[in-house]
C-alpha cells in the first residue's frame, strides 16, 4: 500500500545529552497508545502523576506504537514520520511536555549487548531499549504496564532514585468493567466461552465479542464520548439507549484506589495496580462465573 509521508522536520534528542537537572520520565507503548488515541482519561492520569515530568520519548517505542497502531487501522497512510507528526499534535494539544530521543553509537552498542546475553527472559528487544535507558539513568521515571520489564527495571534498578511507575490501574479497570457488563447484556447471543477482546481506532475504543465488534465508544478529541452499537451483536433493542449509556458510565468512570498522589514510594507500586500485562478477559470471565455462582 501507498504511504503518503509529507516533508516532516522532526528534532531529536540525543538520550545521553538529556539534562541530569530536569525531571524526565520515560514512556512505554502500553501508555504512549492510548495517549495517541486520545483517550482522555489516561491523559487526565498522566498529567496528574507526571505533570511535572517532560515525557522521554524513545525512537524505538515510537516506531513499536506505529506499528501497533498501523496493524489495527488498516487504510491510514502515514509514514513513521508524520505519524510522529501527529502524536507531537497530540501531546501538544494534551498539554503534556515531550523530547523524541534516540540512542548514540555507545548506547546502542550497550543495548545490543543486552539483546545479546538476554538475561531477562520475556523482554522483547522494544523492551530492552527502555530497560538499557532506565539503566542509563536511573533518575528518570518509568510509565509502563508490562509486569515482565517493571520486574527487570526494579531488579536492576533497586537504588534508583525515578518511580517505576503505571497510572494503566483506572485504563485497564475500566475495560474489564466495561467488556463484562457488554458481555452479560448479549450472552444470549454467544456461547459463556466467548472472548472479549478490546482494540483501539483512532479517537475509539472497539469492544468485540466472539470476533465482532459489539460495541464502539468514540472519544475524539475535544469532544464528549460517544457509544454505537453494532446491530449485527445486538439487534434492534429497545433498551438501545440505556444500554449505551450504562457502557459509557463504565468506561469514563474513574475507580478511587488509584486516586490522588498515588501509592507512597516506599510501596511496590505494582502490586497496587492492574496493568497490560495481565490477561484481563480471563478477569472478565472469573467475574461473571462468581455473580453466576452467589
Amino acid at each position: 500500500m501507498h504511504q503518503r509521508c509529507d516533508t516532516v522536520e522532526l528534532n531529536w534528542d540525543n538520550f545521553s545529552d538529556l539534562d541530569s537537572s530536569t525531571k524526565y520520565c520515560l514512556v512505554d507503548t502500553s501508555a504512549l497508545l492510548p495517549i495517541f488515541c486520545n483517550d482522555i482519561n489516561v491523559i487526565r492520569d498522566v498529567r496528574r502523576h507526571f505533570g511535572g515530568a517532560i515525557l522521554v520519548l524513545l525512537k524505538p517505542i515510537i516506531s513499536e506504537t506505529f506499528y501497533k497502531y498501523r496493524e489495527w487501522e488498516n487504510g491510514h497512510e502515514d509514514c513513521l514520520d508524520a505519524f510522529v507528526s501527529r502524536l507531537s499534535d497530540q501531546l501538544g494539544s494534551s498539554r503534556m511536555s515531550f523530547r523524541l530521543s534516540r540512542f548514540d553509537y555507545e548506547m546502542n552498542i550497550r543495548l545490543s549487548k543486552m539483546i545479546r546475553d538476554d538475561i531477562h527472559s520475556g523482554l522483547s528487544n522494544v523492551d530492552y531499549a527502555l530497560l538499557c535507558a532506565a539503566m542509563e539513568r536511573p533518575d528518570m521515571d518509568v510509565m509502563t504496564g508490562d509486569k515482565s520489564l517493571i520486574g527487570s527495571i526494579c531488579n536492576e534498578n533497586p537504588q534508583a532514585r525515578g518511580r517505576v511507575y503505571s497510572v494503566l490501574y483506572n485504563h485497564n479497570k475500566r475495560r474489564v468493567v466495561t467488556a463484562a457488563f457488554i458481555k452479560r447484556k448479549i450472552v444470549k447471543n454467544f456461547t459463556t466461552d466467548a472472548d472479549i477482546d478490546c482494540q483501539y481506532r483512532y479517537g475509539r475504543t472497539e469492544f468485540l465479542v466472539g470476533g465482532k465488534v459489539a460495541a464502539s465508544i468514540h472519544h475524539p478529541r475535544g469532544e464528549k464520548h460517544r457509544v454505537d452499537l453494532s446491530r449485527q451483536v445486538w439487534g434492534k433493542r429497545a433498551d438501545a439507549e440505556l444500554i449505551k449509556k450504562e457502557i459509557l458510565k463504565r468506561f469514563s468512570e474513574e475507580k478511587s484506589k488509584q486516586g490522588g498522589r498515588g501509592p507512597r514510594r516506599k510501596e511496590d507500586v505494582y502490586r497496587l495496580n492492574r496493568n497490560d500485562g495481565y490477561d484481563w478477559a480471563d478477569d472478565v470471565k472469573w467475574r461473571s462465573s462468581w455473580k453466576r455462582k452467589r
